[in-house]
């Protein structure tokens, strides 16, 4: 799963202050386990970089999409429930892009799992809305 220099390089998160270091390992990475516990660690509040980084690299399996995706809550952006303005358009671009992706099936199921947090009566809701399902369906890692 993760090896030893990765988990080294998710506990500098909170040390490290250069970014493009991070960015480099990202694209670098052949590891989507990896790749998903680097966004999951990574503190959102520093940019898109990282996860423009991660969500570009070849080895992003639809289940580490779905966690970049989800951790970004892009649904709010697809629900329409979080309005784009001049204050999140980093967060919007960042947003799209997956979505985008995710409709187009550019990331396919691979060895990382996912599953939203969400329950019955949120699932309901965007059935009913229409909300694809790609966008909250569990995915089984291989």
């Amino acid at each position: 799963m993760i090896n030893e220099i990765e988990k080294k390089v998710i506990k500098e998160l909170d040390s490290r202050t250069d970014l493009d270091y991070f960015v480099q390992i990202s694209e670098q990475s052949e590891n989507p386990f990896f790749l998903r516990a680097l966004a999951i660690s990574y503190n959102w509040d520093d940019g898109f970089s990282v996860p423009i980084a991660i969500a570009d690299n070849k080895h992003c399996d639809l289940g580490v999409a779905l966690t970049l995706f989800w951790l970004a809550e892009g649904i709010a952006l697809y629900t329409k429930d979080i309005d784009p303005n001049e204050y999140n358009q980093q967060w919007v671009n960042f947003s799209q892009l997956l979505i985008d992706r995710l409709m187009q099936g550019h990331y396919q199921p691979g060895k990382v799992g996912f599953k939203p947090s969400i329950n019955r009566i949120t699932e309901h809701k965007y059935k009913k809305s229409n909300v694809p399902t790609v966008l909250f369906s569990e995915v089984v890692g291989v």
